[in-house]
């Protein structure tokens, strides 16, 4: 009787092992194929559907809640140049560069995601005003100035435009909230070129 009370307590704890290691193993799967499906395999970053999701999640918190959040909007300035005289890996440096610059001031209640080409966002959730919101965009921005970019060769840093909007200074909206942003990005570009073409003699008609 005792061997076969063993050996069925033996058979049970394996088979509760396996079931474990069969869950444990689905899990993992299901994992990989979630962030495949939510994220830009390049940088790590939320791809453009799971950031919109993430998105109108932190609005409908403002809606029940009342906490209100903030959207970034950051662009590469040069991206295409670097491509073209450095070649694509450097280009893509310069991506997974940007990324860890935004992720080194945020929390992990925040959000990065990659929207476009050169083009990335960043939700702050929940975010007290505009006013600390644009204190990190500040901080982003003098990490990317601070160090030449990430690829040899280069001789610059990191050079990108930034836009803001919040909620609900600026609309409680998605869509409202993603074209004050986008306006703002493409304002500082605007801005930032008029600026070098000013500060450049050769570029200044004689």
């Amino acid at each position: 009787m005792v061997p076969f009370t063993l050996a069925a307590t033996l058979a049970l704890g394996l088979g509760s092992w396996a079931f474990a290691m069969f869950w444990v193993d689905r899990q993992k799967r299901h994992h990989r194929l979630l962030l495949r499906a939510t994220t830009d395999t390049l940088t790590g970053a939320l791809n453009r559907a799971a950031f919109n999701d993430h998105l109108s999640t932190a609005l409908r918190r403002y809606t029940e809640v009342g906490k209100g959040c903030a959207l970034i909007f950051i662009d590469l300035d040069d991206l295409k140049t670097v491509n073209d005289i450095h070649g694509h890996e450097a280009g893509d440096a310069c991506l997974r560069e940007t990324v860890a610059c935004a992720r080194a001031y945020i929390r992990d209640s925040d959000t990065v995601g990659r929207l476009g080409g050169d083009e990335f966002a960043v939700i702050l959730a929940p975010c007290k005003n505009r006013d600390a919101a644009a204190a990190v965009v500040g901080k982003i921005r003098h990490r990317l100035d601070a160090l030449p970019a990430p690829y040899a060769g280069a001789t610059e840093p990191v050079r990108a435009s930034f836009g803001l909007a919040a909620c609900p200074d600026d609309g409680t909206q998605a869509e409202m909230l993603l074209r004050i942003a986008d306006q703002a990005m493409y304002g500082a570009k605007r801005n930032r070129q008029t600026q070098a073409r000013t500060d450049d003699p050769a570029a200044s008609p004689p």
